[in-house]
Parts: structure tokens; sequence; C-alpha cells
């Protein structure tokens, strides 16, 4: 479920670019799907929608969802489409209600992808509105190669590691952080001409132990990612703070030589997911300010 909503979300321009006029009967009929259909997929779609919307009813009804959606996954749709709508100009009295809520999901909802949506949600928040005048210093993140992998996982999972934080950052984090192309940065002197600031994003798998009980296995793996100014190819950039951050996971599996492996990798990929999400994007969009 949660690569399916990524996708939506990563996805939301494509999906709703036909869509066109959003006038008030519009707006009306979603926020009465969001409320009250029994299918999540058309609530799923009502969220989405609602977020590219201009209508202070939007908020109501997304922070409402967010709220009381039986469903964690509309819950955590919801959430995300708060964090985007406050990107665009909103009453101080609605962002109050808005950042009200998303602070209560980050800290008490039961689904633990809701709350990471919720805390990646505030970070947004703190950004200055996207037509208020304010100045927001873009950031240029560089995911770099692992420089610490076990030697009893797959020689790919180097690539993929990389290749999954740098999917999570471009999927999570809004138009103020993106990714640099391939795993190379600009110098100095283009980071200072386009605006932005550099940073260096590099994964490891710090740890990844095995115990078997029985004719079952249980894989840990730790992941820690290392946040760094970068200074640009040939100069010196100051820019803000260091940053590191760890992430644990456990995965129980069958004893099986393969069944291992592959639960190493699900272990991986489920680990970095939730740290970039929940950490890496939130500390790489409070330095965009």
């Amino acid at each position: 479920m949660l690569r399916w909503i990524l996708c939506a979300l990563a996805g939301l321009s494509l999906c709703f670019v036909s869509i066109g006029e959003a006038s008030a009967d519009r707006v009306k009929k979603l926020t009465v799907q969001l409320a009250k259909s029994r299918s999540a997929k058309v609530r799923s779609s009502a969220a989405l929608s609602l977020a590219k919307t201009d209508d202070a009813r939007a908020l109501a009804a997304l922070t409402k969802s967010l709220r009381r959606d039986k469903s964690a996954a509309i819950r955590r749709i919801s959430a995300a489409s708060l964090g985007q709508r406050l990107q665009s100009m909103v009453s101080v009295k609605s962002r109050k209600k808005v950042v009200s809520a998303l602070k209560k999901a980050s800290k008490s909802d039961r689904d633990s992808k809701v709350r990471s949506s919720a805390k990646v949600a505030l970070a947004k928040a703190k950004l200055p509105a996207a037509n208020s005048g304010g100045k927001t210093r873009g950031i240029m993140v560089r995911v770099a190669a692992p420089t610490k992998v076990s030697k009893r996982l797959p020689r790919q999972t180097a690539a993929l590691l990389q290749s999954r934080v740098r999917q999570v950052i471009k999927e999570e984090s809004p138009p103020s952080v993106r990714t640099a192309p391939g795993t190379g940065m600009p110098s100095t002197s283009q980071l200072k001409r386009s605006g932005m600031a550099g940073y260096s994003v590099v994964p490891n798998i710090s740890k990844l132990k095995l115990k078997r009980k029985g004719r079952r296995a249980f894989v840990t793996c730790e992941i820690k990612m290392r946040l760094s100014p970068w200074r640009g190819v040939g100069g010196k950039l100051a820019v803000g703070k260091s940053a590191t951050v760890t992430g644990l996971g456990t995965v129980s599996s069958k004893a099986s030589k393969r069944a291992i492996s592959d639960s190493s990798q699900a272990c991986i990929e489920a680990v970095v997911t939730q740290v970039t999400a929940n950490q890496v994007v939130p500390f790489l969009v409070a330095q965009a300010r």
C-alpha cells in the first residue's frame, strides 16, 4: 500500500492535470466524497483533488479526514495533501487549525506511516508560502554511494540503497528540495548562481544481524545516514548544519539462505524508506528556508 500511495502522490500533477475548473459545486462534491464515500479509492481520489484547489473548504475537509477516516492509507494521503496545500496562501486561522491537526497526528495516530507523513507535512508548513514574498533558499541534494555494506548482501545492494534514498527524497520533498542528477554535484559557482545550497546524504548499513530460532530467522538491520553541507566542487560554500540520523528494524522469515537474503533486503528497504521520509526530508526542508 505504501508504494501505491507514494506513486499517487508523486504523480499528482499528472493524475489530475485534465481536471481543469475547480468550481464551487465540484469542491462541494469532492468534500462529500471524502467524508461519506464507502470506497477508499473514491476518498483517496477526492483527497488528492482537494490538494490542488484553492478553496478554503478543501483544508477543512482534508483536516477532518486526517482526524477521522478509518483508513490509515486515506489519513496518510490527507496529511500529505495538507502539507501540499500549506505551500500556497492560507489564512492564519486556517493554518493554525491544520498545523494543530498535523501535530496531533504526528504524535498519536495509531499508524506509523501516518505519523511519518504528518511530520513531513509539518516540515513543509514551516516554509514561507509560495506567494507570500518570502525568500526560500533551495537545497540541491547529492545522494552518495554507501561506504559500508555487509559482504553477506548482493553486490547491487549499495546501488539499490542509493537509488531508494534518492527516490524517497524526490517523492516526499517540496520543490525547494531537489536531488542532483546522477551521483555528481554542481560546482560552488553554479550553486551560488542558482541560489541553492548543497547537501550530501550518505546512507550506510551500520548493522546487519542474523538470529536463528528453530525454523525461523530474524534479521535486524540498522541504517545510519550522514547529512553534511556540500561545499561545491572547486571551492567553499558556507551552508547550514550537519546531522546523523539512524533507523532500526527487524524482519522474520524462514531459515533458508534465500529467505534470509530476501528478508535482509526487505528490512533494509523498509528502514531506509522510513528514515528518509521521517528524518532526512524534514531536516532538508528546514535547511531550505
